[in-house]
């Protein structure tokens, strides 16, 4: 939709364009990484590659963005694996139905704004979102336990449509990248600042023995 210009601008997340473009994937392989500050270098790392695939692919990059961890927001309780057996849990990425049938789950493809509604009437029995995400939301009312975190930083490039772009003055253009710059530098900040802040509690919880 934005290649085409039906959008004029859009954040892509690669869980939404897999089926089309599956090299996107390579910077939320969700379970992958045993650390968010692994997966934070490798999205710094490919950035320039992403940049040239979103150019092939009709957009210009503005900037990119990132979404700390994943929790599971749970009717049921999930303390292990094998808690997520028979499960029927919201999924939003061809990645994510592979982890989460590995686990033994059913992966439900459901909108985010249907989610609160399918864990009311008992459609879903879990759902997967950033905390924030599914706590903005209020799932926290149709949910009983929260699982979590699962290692990955949902990673997304705001996009906008080449052709509108190309409209543009250039030096309107060099203001809007350099604030999308702004942008990126502020939400690096504020995940490489989250990441050693949950590192330096965790450490807290190991020396007082996970009081």
């Amino acid at each position: 939709l934005t290649a085409d210009g039906t959008l004029a601008m859009a954040e892509v997340y690669s869980g939404h364009v897999a089926d089309d473009l599956p090299e996107m994937d390579i910077s939320n392989l969700w379970g992958l990484y045993a650390a968010s500050e692994t997966q934070l270098a490798i999205v710094d790392a490919i950035q320039p590659e992403m940049s040239l695939l979103t150019v092939a692919n009709g957009g210009v990059q503005i900037f990119y963005t990132y979404t700390l961890d994943g929790f599971v927001f749970s009717r049921f309780p999930i303390r292990e694996a094998d808690d997520f057996q028979g499960l029927k849990v919201r999924s939003h990425s061809p990645l994510l139905d592979e982890l989460l049938l590995g686990l033994g789950a059913e992966p439900q493809s459901t909108a985010y704004v249907d989610v609160y509604a399918a864990l009311e009437d008992d459609v879903l029995d879990a759902a997967i979102s950033c905390g924030s995400c599914g706590h903005g939301e209020r799932w926290y009312e149709v949910s009983d336990y929260l699982a979590g975190p699962i290692v990955s930083i949902t990673h997304g490039w705001y996009t906008m449509n080449q052709a509108l772009w190309d409209t543009i003055p250039e030096d309107l253009q060099n203001i809007i990248l350099e604030e999308g710059c702004e942008a990126q530098r502020d939400q690096s900040r504020v995940a490489s600042w989250a990441v050693a802040e949950r590192r330096g509690g965790d450490q807290r919880d190991r020396r007082d023995g996970g009081k």
